[in-house]
């Protein structure tokens, strides 16, 4: 399991009215069921939907070999995913900053799998991990920025230890 993160900043316009923490945070990160993956393509964003799973500290996913985020990622593992509400005057937007780096295992990919399976709806089952054209892999947070819009303005920083491993 990976280590809790450090606090950087927890600020907010009314102290007394609310301020982010980590279980809240990390809470949106385990519930959010769409997550947007931004990896560099020639030094450009290249940003994509994706469907994931946060576990031990880190976002998981999948996608085919043949897609331009495995390509970029594999050149480059910086990336960044970002999720939350798309409304003006409510909810909880989070960027987890850090790296991807592939699951190779078998035992790492069922586990994802598991994941998987268990938090999307049937239509989006059937991944079992033993697909070889599937490049799992995981983001490995170096920080998290998260933003609540609530009235008051919210933000907070959580860094996570070099070498965080989930």
């Amino acid at each position: 399991m990976a280590a809790k993160p450090k606090t950087v900043y927890s600020h907010s316009g009314d102290k007394n009215r609310y301020e982010l923490d980590w279980e809240e945070v990390e809470g949106e990160l385990v519930n959010s069921q769409m997550y947007w993956i931004t990896s560099l393509q020639d030094g450009i964003p290249h940003t994509v939907p994706v469907i994931g799973v946060w576990y031990e500290g880190a976002l998981y996913s999948c996608n085919p070999r043949s897609e331009q985020k495995y390509k970029n990622l594999k050149e480059n593992s910086v990336c960044q995913a970002l999720m939350g509400s798309s409304q003006l005057n409510g909810g909880l937007d989070v960027a987890v900053h850090g790296h991807a780096e592939e699951v190779e295992d078998m035992g790492g990919r069922t586990l994802f799998a598991e994941h998987l399976n268990a938090k999307y709806p049937p239509s989006w089952q059937g991944f079992d991990g033993a697909e070889e054209d599937m490049w799992v892999y995981r983001v490995v947070p170096t920080h998290i920025r998260a933003f609540h819009r609530e009235n008051p303005l919210a933000s907070a920083r959580f860094d996570f230890p070099a070498g965080n491993d989930a």
